[in-house]
């Protein structure tokens, strides 16, 4: 996967593999030989009648149920569009890590540091802070997780440049 696509929630969306059609109907047609299928030889006119019309609700169920999750995907599609737009538009550097602060996601705005997006994904955020300030930062990552606070930290320190100088910055750190 380029790194454009795990930057882009958009392309990752589009990205989820489906089983194609034949994967499908094989595998709908093992579920229906497991079926214990009446004896329609047995079955009065009126059961049949109730058997499928059950059949046909199931059916409109499933089509109601495709069409909910169509428009829910299409709602994510649109926001996660709006999301991307914001984010690459944004002066404020904008990132997502993982409670090990590596980056899950970086924008555009960390080109003022120099680096690509892509280039700090899966990086950790502690490799960019100045020596002197380490010690600082990582005691405030660590004390929200402890305390539980639900509040966004905000601490300054020096960060890296690509070009290995040095920027202060502050950093507004929210835990979900």
């Amino acid at each position: 996967m380029t790194d454009e696509k795990k930057n882009n929630p958009r392309l990752q969306s589009s990205m989820t593999s489906f089983p194609d059609s034949e994967i499908n109907r094989e595998q709908a047609e093992q579920k229906a030989r497991a079926i214990d299928l009446p004896d329609l030889d047995t079955m009065t006119h009126e059961e049949i009648r109730q058997m499928i019309f059950e059949m046909q609700v199931r059916q409109i169920e499933a089509d109601l149920l495709v069409e909910q999750l169509r428009n829910h995907r299409e709602e994510r599609e649109g926001r996660a569009d709006l999301f991307s737009i914001v984010t690459e538009n944004m002066l404020d550097i904008v990132a997502l890590t993982d409670m090990e602060s590596n980056f899950l996601f970086a924008r555009k705005s960390h080109q003022i540091l120099g680096y690509e997006p892509g280039f700090l994904i899966g990086k950790n955020v502690m490799d960019f802070v100045h020596p002197e300030d380490l010690r600082k930062v990582m005691g405030a990552y660590n004390e929200p997780t402890e305390s539980g606070d639900p509040d966004p930290l905000s601490i300054d320190y020096r960060c890296r440049y690509k070009d290995g100088n040095y920027l202060w910055i502050e950093t507004r750190e929210t835990f979900f």
